[in-house]
């Protein structure tokens, strides 16, 4: 019934929609619209073994479609990989070059998971989890910045809790979050 549902819902928003692209916010997101588009819910693990760029389709990322610089600020910038961009998609440079108009810091090792690792870790496995973020709570600590960014929506609950037990000053902030105090101005404090 739930294929049967999404099947209809997508079927629907490409029959009736007139649209250049599908801006999303998420780092997982990109991947699974294309997925239901042009492969259908059978093909998920043949689909997700390839790269989002040879997919078919239209559907970008926000980082693909918002190129507006405001200037330098003074405020310090990390960012981590999600896991879903970084190793599932290959994307890493977008963001980054996104938030070039920050002091931006790269982190000892972005690309190393931040611990989340699905319902499983959370609930079978927490231990592991905590780990993993003590692991990457250090290395964004160790930069010093005022913010760590990231588009996962998992990644910044584990990540905020790893910074709260870890006593860091860094907080968490989507990059659209500092992309639209940047536009209204303000230097994201």
């Amino acid at each position: 019934m739930l294929k049967n549902l999404a099947n209809l819902q997508i079927s629907h928003l490409v029959k009736s929609s007139r649209f250049e692209a599908i801006v999303t916010q998420c780092a997982g997101l990109p991947k699974a619209i294309i997925f239901f588009i042009c492969f259908g819910v059978n093909l998920f693990a043949t689909f997700m073994a390839k790269p989002m760029q040879n997919a078919p389709g239209n559907s970008m990322h926000i980082h693909q479609s918002i190129l507006d610089k405001k200037g330098k600020s003074a405020t310090k910038v990390t960012y981590h990989d999600p896991c879903h961009f970084r190793k599932v998609q290959g994307i890493y440079k977008e963001p980054r070059v996104l938030l070039e108009n920050y002091n931006f810091i790269e982190m000892r090792d972005p690309n190393i998971c931040c611990g989340f690792g699905g319902i499983t870790i959370q609930t079978e496995k927490f231990d592991l989890a905590q780990k993993a973020g003590r692991i990457k709570a250090e290395m964004i600590d160790e930069t010093e910045a005022d913010f760590v960014s990231a588009e996962c929506s998992a990644c910044r609950i584990q990540i905020t809790e790893a910074l709260n037990e870890f006593g860091s000053n860094t907080n968490f902030k989507h990059p659209l979050e500092l992309i639209a105090e940047r536009l209204k101005g303000g230097e994201n404090e």
